[in-house]
């Protein structure tokens, strides 16, 4: 569903892991003797993912949308619509 709402793969993410052990994102790190860069992806707002643990920020503000404009809710209802103070009689 991810590929259909403008992501990559889910499981495709800008930072990574090697063998456990997660690299910072952007930075050069030394494994066993071996260098390695964990460049950061090249298009962050297209992942759900930025580490494959947390939420990046492009699918929080999505999740975060469709609360606010009330796609989440049942029956569907803005929070602006949600949230309004009752008429005085």
């Amino acid at each position: 569903m991810a590929k259909t709402l403008g992501f990559v793969d889910p499981v495709n993410y800008c930072c990574w892991s090697f063998h456990g052990l997660h690299l910072n994102c952007g930075k050069k790190e030394a494994v066993n003797g071996t260098v390695y860069e964990n460049n950061t992806c090249k298009d962050p707002s297209r992942h759900v993912s930025w580490d494959g643990i947390h939420y990046s920020e492009a699918a929080n503000l999505w999740v975060a949308n469709h609360i606010l404009n009330g796609s989440f809710s049942d029956p569907p209802l803005p929070i602006d619509k949600a949230c309004r103070p009752l008429p005085i009689r």
